[in-house]
């Protein structure tokens, strides 16, 4: 299904974009600060804070900021891509 929502994303970037219409997609992993992880599952945060390359974990105010970047005129000539907002856990090497 992640595959698919690239593919998506893309598409829908390409089909838009002679219309002024701009797709982009934003992932992430684990984000502490919500119930589940901080409340409910806390062994998850600790396994991925391990594994994570900038040993930390984003926070829901790390995804706000990327979703207000993508949302706004700044990001005006970006389209087609898919943001992770991850910390550098899931990047491909």
């Amino acid at each position: 299904s992640k595959g698919g929502l690239n593919v998506l994303t893309r598409c829908c970037a390409h089909e838009g974009g002679p219309f002024g219409i701009r797709v982009n997609t934003l992932t992430m992993g684990v984000v502490t600060g919500t119930r589940f992880i901080d409340v409910l599952h806390p062994e998850i945060a600790a396994e991925e804070l391990a594994a994570s390359p900038l040993r930390r974990l984003p926070d829901v105010s790390d995804i706000v900021e990327a979703a207000t970047f993508l949302l706004s005129d700044r990001s005006r000539a970006t389209t087609g891509e898919i943001v992770n907002v991850a910390a550098g856990r899931h990047m491909r090497y």
